[in-house]
């Protein structure tokens, strides 16, 4: 953490929660980040260059997006593109209104946002694209009128319970990209476009994602889904009761079958949970292209017992728990993430915490060590580790109730990490001539 600099900071105008920030992959490789709040206002937030080019400065507008009713509350938001572009977007909202009866339960609907001209004439989009980057200048983060149009395309779909979690896989057998949406009615839903009817409708787990088929025994508060393998999917989810299960799928063509299933009971809500790879994410991306023979971990955060990292999942299932030292000392844990914050290669975890902490964890040989603490003015609801200037190098995003903290690298301890990369590459590359 020392390497880091808190640079920017964006207020938000009302508070959100753990599901309230999406980002968006642009074709440059930056991300444009979404903050969604429980009183339905809806920011954008980008780098943009100044006028002379000289520095990059944080751009923040908001994004009227269309069907939120005024006395709704937005829950869970999260986004994905379609397209070679990496422009088409597609978001989606949920949502929970209360009813006119008070006696009733609140209305919740789940509201799918894309831009239908991409869908109708790709080639009028594309050159629309084309003419809005020769009027402007140069944007870290892409333009913004796809994200507008789409804004204002809107298919609801009614839900039968509250909405938790909103998170989105592929269905490589298919072609599809689906969302998987977590509900207080104990089950993790599936849901998937309608071309024919224009709509999005509820499918069967069985005939999508089988692992998710059965009730959970209390609502599920986190999904985490990999690809371990070209044919392998793992998938864990954790519940408010502190039900962990984690389950292993194999896909051929249109076929999805469950191989294994692991289920743990653990104390209090399990607020978040992620699988990473030891000692490398650098080439490990959460695709179909995943190598073989890395070692899966799953991080499961908990927020009253010591949070947990259960390794060589892929292999041992759920058998090799491993504490992470004094994380249950402080408030409950509210998030977690890996990244590699100290550019070595080898991940860290991180957790956030409702008592204003930042934890950051390494692998020691055998056990994980408590390396790091930060103190936030305000309780830790999200972490993202993601390149938001486009220079490639990575910034640690921190969402509190508040608004969000973007810490950046110190250039310094970027090019020595470069300079140290690069001559470790070249001596490489000497041993291997000497030896041939």
């Amino acid at each position: 953490m020392e390497h880091l600099v808190d640079a920017h900071y964006v207020g938000l105008p009302s508070q959100g929660n753990v599901y309230s920030l999406t980002p968006l992959l642009l074709p440059s490789g930056a991300h444009k980040i979404i903050l969604a709040t429980l009183r339905r206002r809806v920011l954008s937030f980008r780098y943009n260059f100044t006028n002379d080019s000289s520095r990059l400065k944080p751009l923040v507008r908001e994004v009227h997006f269309t069907c939120i009713p005024n006395t709704a509350e937005i829950v869970s938001i999260d986004a994905f593109h379609r397209g070679s572009s990496g422009e088409d977007y597609v978001i989606g909202i949920t949502l929970v209104k209360p009813h006119n009866d008070p006696g009733r339960p609140p209305e919740a609907y789940l509201n799918v946002y894309c831009d239908q001209e991409w869908e109708s004439d790709n080639s009028h989009a594309a050159d629309r694209a084309s003419s809005s980057e020769a009027s402007v200048p140069h944007v870290a983060g892409g333009s913004t009128p796809s994200l507008d149009n789409a804004a204002q395309n809107c298919r609801m779909l009614e839900l039968g319970f509250v909405p938790y979690q909103l998170t989105h896989t592929k269905l490589f057998q298919k072609n599809e990209t689906v969302w998987v949406l977590g509900g207080s009615d104990c089950q993790v839903h599936i849901l998937r476009e309608d071309t024919s009817q224009n709509c999005y409708i509820e499918a069967l787990a069985e005939d999508t994602l089988p692992e998710f088929a059965e009730k959970l025994p209390s609502p599920p508060l986190w999904t985490s889904i990999a690809f371990t393998t070209k044919d392998i999917r793992m998938s864990a989810t954790g519940c408010e009761c502190g039900y962990l299960k984690m389950t292993q799928c194999t896909f051929d063509g249109s076929q999805s079958d469950i191989t294994a299933s692991w289920e743990l009971q653990l104390q209090g809500p399990i607020s978040c949970v992620r699988f990473f790879s030891l000692p490398t994410e650098m080439h490990w991306q959460p695709t179909i292209n995943n190598i073989d023979h890395l070692q899966f971990n799953l991080l499961v955060a908990c927020s009253i017992q010591p949070s947990q990292v259960f390794m060589s999942v892929n292999k041992q299932g759920l058998s090799n728990g491993m504490e992470l030292p004094t994380s249950a000392s402080g408030d409950a844990v509210l998030c977690g993430m890996t990244a590699d914050l100290d550019l070595d290669g080898s991940v860290e975890v991180l957790l956030g915490t409702y008592g204003h902490q930042l934890l950051v964890y390494k692998w020691d040989s055998n056990s994980w060590e408590l390396r790091a603490t930060r103190t936030l003015p305000h309780p830790v609801h999200s972490l993202h580790y993601l390149d938001v200037t486009g220079d490639g190098v990575r910034e640690l995003l921190i969402l509190t109730p508040k608004g969000l903290h973007v810490f950046q690298h110190h250039l310094e301890h970027v090019e020595d990490r470069v300079n140290s990369l690069v001559e470790m590459l070249l001596n490489i590359t000497e041993d291997n001539q000497e030896k041939n």
